[in-house]
């Protein structure tokens, strides 16, 4: 069979873009993917500008077997084992966002200001390290605290020393 002038561009472009994006899968980085994308961007340009009767049956012709090798690599690797190490399948429950039961049991009890809350930060309650909020803007590192109200897992601290008794 006799082929037209340029033909052989045209299909070193189409299997080399076709394999910059299989390697593209496998390459972080996007280089090869977008190196892969134009060239077969190119290789169906030149493929409507061959040399030949009908240039618009290369070019679809063309068009058609870039869209079909790129939905083939893509069926292929996300069926893949590969693709399957890849995507996250853990769940998290609707119990992710509620506080440890222990929390509870920590309103009205004291603690030390582990470090400076403005108004967040680390308390010791209990012999515990527990993640708190001032009420008021800022209490020191060192403060006595007591535990206000607790709320799912925002437990509410406020100073002891501003505390009337």
């Amino acid at each position: 069979m006799n082929f037209p002038e340029g033909f052989e561009l045209v299909v070193g472009l189409l299997i080399g873009g076709v394999v910059l994006i299989f390697l593209e899968l496998f390459v972080p980085g996007m280089v090869l993917g977008i190196a892969g994308g134009c060239m077969l961007v190119a290789g169906c340009y030149y493929a409507f500008h061959l040399p030949v009767e009908n240039p618009d049956l290369w070019g679809f012709g063309t068009v058609a077997f870039s869209a079909a090798a790129a939905s083939a690599i893509g069926v292929f690797f996300f069926r893949s084992k590969y693709a399957k190490n890849m995507v996250l399948t853990a769940e998290i429950g609707s119990d992710a966002r509620a506080a440890p039961a222990a929390w509870q049991s920590l309103a009205g009890e004291e603690g030390t200001a582990h470090t400076d809350l403005r108004p967040s930060g680390v308390a010791e309650i209990g012999g515990k390290r527990v993640d708190v909020i001032a009420g008021c803007a800022f209490v020191a590192k060192g403060s006595k605290i007591r535990v206000k109200q607790v709320e799912g897992s925002r437990v509410l601290v406020e100073p002891i020393e501003n505390q009337s008794t």
